[in-house]
């Protein structure tokens, strides 16, 4: 029997029995996941083999994870495959499980022929510029941004590889390094990663329409050391600094909510007026910008309508309209 068909991958991990409805449950799972479904062929054999064989259940979801990951560079390898297999001499630093994440919010290169414009803050040893440079190849215009000055060594503006040397609490020189190479379809912030610095970044990046492409997307890795506050090297001030931007984001989504009724005005938001959705997962954060932001579109359908009597119903202080006299309650049409 050959080492890699389906029988083999099956008796690997033939271990202890599980019933058929936890196979089911499996296959329901890695679909609900998004996965595509020719990463099922890998396991299809040993599904249909559930009621009479022994499996190890990780190991069965493994196989279905690896065989549905998508091809993403242009060599057709998945991103995770194109991190592990890196060999150049210049470091490189990922959390593996970022690939996945990447790969479904970010833009391939495969079958697109327009370039991609990547900006990432923190260029380091070098590493990261090497790898996206080489799974996007001549479609991807890199430009890094760091404060050392050793980072220049990654320069090769004639392969579109630029790197541009100062600090992110500089605006004038975002400003200046979106003029020269924007506006960006992707900025990575993998730089300081103190909370300050974060800001500092979006407030000067993410709602002017110089750095950002109108339909973009702005990451923000390494989310977990936000929550290291203190010792000798603290990454934020308070422990609220961890859930601060993502929760500032998501109210300012709903800026223009704010703008149609008569209330208090929230603070501007360093996202300004264009974010358009967060995605949140372990340590990272995929802040995706359309410009000008999308705004709902309602209908409303039917004859036979109860009045609205929330305010009368609920507790007087339900509502902190219905607890002023003579003030309106609120209205469904809103």
């Amino acid at each position: 029997m050959h080492a890699n068909s389906p029988d083999a991958k099956c008796r690997t991990v033939e271990i202890q029995r599980y019933p058929s409805y936890i196979i089911s449950t499996v296959r329901v799972s890695v679909s609900l996941k998004g996965l595509h479904m020719h990463g099922m062929k890998l396991i299809r054999p040993c599904l249909a083999r559930a009621g009479s064989m022994n499996m190890q259940m990780p190991l069965l979801l493994s196989l279905a994870l690896r065989g549905a990951a998508k091809p993403f560079c242009r060599d057709g390898s998945t991103l995770l495959q194109h991190w592990q297999s890196y060999n150049g001499a210049r470091g490189l630093d990922r959390w593996l499980e970022y690939a996945n994440t990447y790969s479904h919010h970010i833009p391939s290169p495969l079958g697109r022929t327009s370039t991609v414009r990547m900006l990432e803050v923190g260029v380091q040893s070098g590493g990261s510029a090497v790898a996206w440079k080489t799974c996007y190849g001549t479609l991807l215009r890199y430009v890094g941004v760091d404060i050392d000055p050793r980072c220049a060594r990654s320069r090769n503006e004639s392969a579109g590889v630029f790197v541009e040397i100062g600090s992110v609490f500089d605006n004038a020189f975002l400003k200046e390094v979106c003029r020269r190479h924007g506006p960006f379809d992707v900025i990575i912030d993998d730089g300081g990663h103190t909370a300050a610095m974060v800001k500092a970044t979006i407030s000067a990046l993410f709602d002017d329409d110089s750095c950002m492409a109108p339909h973009s997307v702005y990451v923000v890795e390494d989310l977990m050391v936000m929550a290291r506050c203190g010792g000798d090297k603290s990454y934020c001030e308070a422990p609220s600094d961890f859930t601060k931007l993502p929760s500032s984001a998501f109210e300012s989504m709903h800026d223009y909510w704010f703008k149609t009724r008569d209330t208090t005005q929230p603070a501007p938001s360093i996202f300004g007026g264009s974010l358009h959705a967060i995605h949140l997962y372990d340590s990272i954060a995929f802040y995706v910008r359309r410009a000008p932001q999308s705004r709902l579109t309602r209908i409303k359908l039917g004859t036979d309508w109860f009045p609205n009597e929330e305010a009368k119903l609920n507790r007087v202080d339900t509502y902190a309209a219905a607890a002023a006299p003579g003030t309106a309650a609120p209205s469904e049409t809103e």
